[in-house]
């Protein structure tokens, strides 16, 4: 079975003693290699990387192959859309979609979980996807 990255996206992650790590919220690549990683979500805008090598299995949710301690795992800081790389061998690359927000409109957060809302230009209005909610 194969995931779509766009298919990760939102996904909880979870140890295997079934204690909730976080939310899928992008991924990560280092050029040149087959290291792949998943960007998480852990709580108020923390995010950490979890390797694809340690997850063990997934539909509807994530599995952890071992406990993962937020706390003492590796932090991801925000980046843009597109980030260039470095020349270190080892620098990754985070893609994600860009939002373009309409002239003279800034970043709205939506109010029940005061996570960061999209802008659907098509209807002209914001929409949650963590709550699957136009808001």
């Amino acid at each position: 079975m194969s995931i779509s990255r766009s298919g990760l996206n939102g996904k909880l992650v979870y140890n295997p003693d079934g204690g909730l790590i976080g939310e899928v919220v992008d991924t990560a690549f280092v050029l040149g290699s087959n290291d792949f990683s998943l960007v998480v979500r852990v709580n108020h805008g923390i995010s950490i990387e979890v390797g694809w090598d340690k997850i063990g299995a997934g539909k509807d949710i994530l599995i952890t192959k071992e406990n993962i301690d937020p706390s003492t795992a590796k932090q991801v800081a925000a980046a843009p859309a597109v980030q260039p790389a470095q020349e270190s061998s080892g620098s990754r690359l985070r893609l994600g979609i860009p939002k373009i927000l309409p002239a003279g409109q800034k970043k709205t957060v939506c109010p029940s979980c005061g996570r960061d809302a999209t802008w659907i230009k098509q209807y002209s209005r914001w929409y949650c996807e963590s709550e699957k909610k136009y808001i």
